[in-house]
């Protein structure tokens, strides 16, 4: 069944972490190749790298010139983490990561996506999952100036643009960013999954948080999959993991029921309604994430431009329950048989904006 899993790791600066993690997640390191070419491990479905400056021929270069020349004790790169609905077919999973890509990433954020489906450890089910290795530093199609490599990891200047670094999208480090990513990521799997016809959805918050009286699996060792898929031995955590699995086959109803609920309250949120176009659902997304029109990818802030102003959907909002209002009212003066009409003075403002009975 769907769920939801986000882990977001911070490498910093001095180390040398982007050779072996960009091995790992594409299979090009010794360690994941032996790890790979055992039977029924080839769990490699499709690499992509994104916006590297021009300097950077590879991902491998951009990221350990980052280990390099970011600043002392900073962070050099980010890796995400995030499981993928096993309701999907691969091909529907690959447009679910290419949107993740898009949403966290756009035109402007060196990044490489490796989107891994291994098996279970019973082998009877595909656990899909991609890996986003990723900078902060804003590049792409979004910055109109060429730095060599030194200088673009430098401070940004913002008063001279062009003679400072590249600069650090701040999506990447506000206030709670891990709980912000985290919602526009099940907000792009549930609206994949409504898309798709599957009725299941993920909600961003822990079990705890909904209220739900259920611990959450642990985590296996390598070690403990690898001896129960080859000699069948139950370590006292696969159990557990088992035992979970079970009940939540055997009684679904109220966590789905409870994130059915959450995705519609999201829904009306975020203004997505069921005749909107896909992409469009997706610019609200980014548009509740980022906050204003201008901090959003380019290529969905044209999806954007014709939205009203908050003042003028509050408008909206208030002219419609006037409306509701008077129906009501009419309704049940013409139950009792009263004779009259119901008038209802607008302010001066007000007029001619729409909100009329």
């Amino acid at each position: 069944m769907a769920h939801l899993h986000f882990k977001r790791t911070r490498y910093k600066v001095g180390g040398k972490n982007a050779s072996g993690r960009l091995g790992y997640i594409t299979g090009k390191a010794q360690t994941q190749l032996a790890y790979t070419q055992r039977p029924g491990r080839e769990d490699l479905v499709w690499v992509a790298t994104y916006n590297l400056p021009a300097w950077a021929r590879t991902a491998q270069e951009y990221f350990e010139a980052a280990e390099h020349y970011e600043r002392a004790n900073g962070v050099a790169f980010e890796e995400f983490k995030i499981s993928l609905p096993v309701e999907l077919t691969t091909a529907q999973n690959r447009g679910v990561a290419q949107d993740l890509v898009r949403v966290i990433a756009g035109e402007r954020l060196p990044c490489t996506l490796a989107f891994h489906e291994p098996r279970t450890t019973d082998g009877r089910q595909s656990q899909p999952h991609i890996h986003l290795l990723i900078s902060g530093r804003m590049t792409g199609t979004t910055d109109e100036y060429q730095r060599p490599i030194a200088q673009h990891f430098k401070r940004w200047n913002s008063k001279e643009p062009g003679q400072g670094g590249a600069h650090k999208d701040p999506a990447m480090n506000v206030y709670h960013a891990t709980k912000l990513h985290r919602l526009m990521i099940s907000d792009v799997l549930n609206l994949h999954l409504e898309r798709n016809g599957f009725s299941v959805r993920v909600h961003p918050d822990s079990l705890q948080a909904r209220g739900i009286d259920r611990e959450p699996e642990p985590k296996l060792l390598p070690s403990e999959s690898a001896a129960y898929r080859t000699h069948g031995v139950v370590s006292p955590a696969l159990a557990t993991v088992l035992a979970i699995r079970q009940a939540r086959a055997t009684h679904p109803p109220r966590e789905q029921n409870n994130a059915r609920q959450y995705w519609e309250q999201r829904k009306a949120f975020l203004g997505i309604t069921r005749d909107l176009p896909h992409d469009q659902k997706l610019a609200h997304i980014l548009l509740k994430r980022h906050g204003t029109i201008e901090r959003v990818p380019v290529r969905y802030r044209g999806l954007l431009q014709s939205q009203p102003s908050r003042m003028q959907g509050q408008r909206r909002e208030r002219g419609e329950q006037l409306q509701r209002l008077s129906r009501v009212l009419v309704a049940q003066l013409e139950d009792t048989r009263a004779q009259g009409t119901l008038r209802v003075r607008l302010h001066e403002p007000e007029q001619g904006q729409g909100i009329g009975i």
